[in-house]
């Protein structure tokens, strides 16, 4: 099994404003990171999330 320990690419930019991730997003009334994330669980990649706000990181449990 494999792991992203940045599957948003670490908010790159490139990556968040992609056209074509957009696009899908917008079809299914998600949003980018949502679809990204979306992505990599259908891979069977697990996922860690993280952020370097102490408010979002009690959110979400970590």
């Amino acid at each position: 099994m494999h792991e992203a320990w940045a599957p948003l690419g670490q908010w790159n930019i490139e990556l968040l404003e992609n056209p074509e991730i957009k696009k899908i997003a917008g079809i299914h009334n998600k949003t980018v990171a949502q679809v990204i994330l979306r992505w990599h669980i259908q891979r069977d990649i697990i996922i860690i999330p993280k952020s370097s706000k102490p408010k979002n990181n009690k959110q979400t449990g970590l």
